[in-house]
């Protein structure tokens, strides 16, 4: 593709014109930093860099990776390697494929010369062309199936017939962490590649992970390989005669299935591929914006959606973090945008969240649902963005009904005096309140002020970085100020007229303390120090 027809190019990519996708042009230099792209569903993920690079998760990006995580803000160093050679070359060892002659390298690059990549909502494509191959190469993540699905399409571009041989490597994982896990990493062959056990992961014990290949071609045969550092290979050979194509499918998918096999074609590519376009036309085409500013309107009507949804609340992961957990906050400010998305979306996140409550008021900063483990703090504006969501959903929605909706809280041993926090199991409560007594508490767990009058913050206010100041938060009172002041309106409703009456106090309040306290006359202050002393930045 000729980088005129793209938009906002930069030298090494830019978007195409309905901005749907966003093509690589590799030109004998990397992209500054590893360039990634997520694709996902609730269940499974994997990231592709720039690079040829990332890694594969299953239920959780931290604690059940598939294969291994770099944790590298700068290097990419791939766990996957895919890599295509003439037969008379097979048989180089992984690490040995840049330096090989004769080599059509795929993923991670043996050359940067010729690839253009496309990221598109839900897939990936690198295109390749040399002298004597053609090759594209298409990733995606079906939307219901927890599997990765690679094909390789390639096409003979001499007059010669030619004996391929293509590799897929998988450094596997099968937990939080290789160094760990690969003492308990079992292989077995299996019809169309390998089978992967670890009985020793906490969650997902009985589950087993499969690296299966297969091709169109009249004839193929299909090997695999386990090395001493526990990296699985799948090897599928196959001819092609003088300007002939093939296609050639691996998958890498999880299965609590002691047998799996690969039956891929192209046809049920394109309707996978079809099917997941259709996803995300529907889902981000719910809203469009139009403004004099072309990049504002590309990342607002795509972009912006589609990495709050899979990066943020399916894989809550990226390139530079591997998270895996819930946060109580950062969630459920990432689900505002799906109120203009899909709000029963939203209805979902604010009634787990809440179950993520303890009946005190205060709330689990974050944690891991199949543990059961999360982490008490004393931090406030965590358990305030419940009732800011709340109010939030019900002005978008008028579904009140969401308010009636019983939910339960965790319990844990309360922080003693010394505790700033503490990571440990969580049980869930027998009994249920109504979603709207869930908002009483949290807003009323959070009414605690300094002789000031602002706010205490607790350890932190949404700057987790504030965690030692243990003082007040300017920010904090002015955030608790609108979650109240939007609270009262429900409260009306409720016809809860003694809430109405005390938030309407402790707002005049709020109000008057930040005009006066917070003031210094051209600007407001951040946050005070528990002894009255203002917190100064140089």
């Amino acid at each position: 593709m000729d980088t005129k027809e793209l938009l906002y190019y930069n030298g090494f990519g830019g978007f195409l014109k309905d901005g749907k996708e966003y093509i690589i042009k590799t030109n004998e230099e990397y992209t500054p930093l590893p360039w990634s792209h997520m694709m996902a569903n609730p269940e499974f993920g994997t990231i592709i860099t720039s690079d040829g690079g990332g890694y594969t998760w299953s239920h959780n990006s931290r604690e059940n990776k598939i294969t291994t995580w770099t944790n590298d803000p700068v290097g990419d160093k791939a766990s996957e390697k895919l890599w295509i050679e003439e037969k008379a070359e097979a048989g180089l060892k992984a690490e040995d494929k840049e330096n090989a002659e004769g080599m059509i390298g795929l993923l991670p690059y043996d050359t940067l010369s010729g690839f253009e990549i496309h990221f598109g909502f839900g897939y990936a494509i690198f295109k390749r062309k040399t002298e004597s191959l053609k090759t594209e190469v298409t990733m995606y993540v079906p939307l219901s199936e927890n599997k990765k699905v690679v094909r390789v399409s390639v096409e003979n571009l001499t007059d010669s017939a030619k004996h391929y041989q293509t590799c897929y490597l998988a450094e596997m994982v099968l937990g939080a962490d290789k160094e760990y896990t690969r003492k308990h990493l079992v292989f077995e062959n299996v019809s169309q590649g390998l089978k992967v056990e670890n009985h020793y992961r906490e969650s997902y014990a009985n589950e087993f992970v499969y690296l299966l290949g297969m091709a169109n071609s009249d004839s193929f045969e299909i090997n695999s390989m386990v090395d001493d550092e526990k990296n699985g290979t799948v090897q599928v050979s196959f001819l092609l005669l003088p300007h002939q194509k093939a296609d050639i499918f691996f998958e890498l998918k999880v299965s609590s299935h002691g047998q799996e096999e690969i039956n891929q074609s192209n046809a049920n590519v394109l309707r996978e591929l079809e099917e997941i376009k259709e996803y995300w036309e529907k889902l981000l085409g719910n809203i469009k914006v139009k403004t004099p500013v072309e990049s504002m309107n590309i990342m607002m009507n795509g972009w912006l959606g589609y990495q709050t949804v899979v990066s943020r609340l399916w894989g809550r992961t990226s390139f530079y973090q591997a998270g895996g957990a819930f946060g109580f906050r950062d969630q459920l400010q990432d689900s505002l945008i799906m109120l203009y998305l899909d709000p029963s979306f939203a209805r979902k996140q604010i009634l787990y969240h809440a179950a993520h409550e303890f009946k005190a008021g205060d709330v689990l900063h974050w944690w891991h649902p199949e543990k059961n483990n999360g982490i008490r703090t004393r931090y406030t504006d965590d358990l305030l963005w419940l009732p800011y969501l709340i109010c939030e959903y019900l002005e978008k929605t008028g579904d009140d009904s969401i308010l009636e909706e019983q939910v339960p809280y965790v319990e844990m041993e309360e922080l003693r005096d010394d505790e700033g926090e503490r990571y440990s199991e969580v049980s869930i409560s027998k009994e249920t309140e109504s979603l709207y007594l869930h908002a009483i508490r949290a807003i009323e767990k959070s009414l605690h002020f300094g002789e000031n009058g602002l706010a205490e913050m607790g350890t932190g206010d949404w700057n987790d970085g504030m965690n030692k100041i243990n003082g007040q938060s300017v920010w904090l009172t002015f955030f608790m100020a609108d979650v109240i002041s939007k609270f009262i309106k429900v409260c009306e409703h409720k016809k809860d007229r003694e809430k109405v009456v005390k938030y309407q106090e402790i707002l005049a309040n709020l109000k008057e303390v930040v005009n006066t306290v917070a003031w210094d006359g051209n600007w407001y202050k951040r946050a005070f120090f528990k002894d009255g002393t203002p917190l100064r930045f140089k």
